[in-house]
């Protein structure tokens, strides 16, 4: 498999490894947003998080939710801002499910940049009923 991640997982590639257990690794982005910006992966090839098994899920949140507490402890960060993107027009750049962990601070200079006219009207809540109503639909 030609997949970063997976090479990472394989000791193909070197990574600052942080968190290991049978399911998930965690390590160093290498071009981090912050000092200690963590990545976080299931050991099991998944592109997007839809396609991870519960079990696999479930641990990977739990260490997420871990490393926040020892990742902010140990820079000093504000925040955490915790972030999965699924899919290349999310802004997914690996094709493997990853969580990051980014340290925040007050006036750090990173942001969301949201699109023109975001806040500007609100959705009808007979809209919002309809999408709801169609995602229950799905679920």
């Amino acid at each position: 498999m030609d997949c970063l991640f997976c090479k990472i997982i394989n000791k193909e590639l070197p990574a600052v490894v942080v968190y290991e257990d049978d399911e998930c690794l965690a390590f160093l982005d290498i071009y981090p947003i912050a000092e200690g910006h963590v990545l976080v992966i299931p050991k099991k090839h998944c592109v997007i998080l839809s396609e991870c098994d519960e079990e696999t899920a479930k641990n990977l949140i739990a260490v997420v939710k871990k490393l926040n507490s020892a990742v902010c402890s140990a820079v000093g960060c504000e925040g955490i801002l915790n972030e999965v993107r699924n899919g290349a027009a999310a802004g997914q750049e690996v094709p493997h499910l990853h969580f990051h962990i980014i340290p925040r601070r007050e006036n750090d200079g990173f942001g969301w940049v949201y699109p023109p006219g975001y806040r500007e009207k609100m959705e009808a809540k007979g809209k919002l009923d309809e999408i709801a109503s169609n995602i229950k639909k799905k679920m």
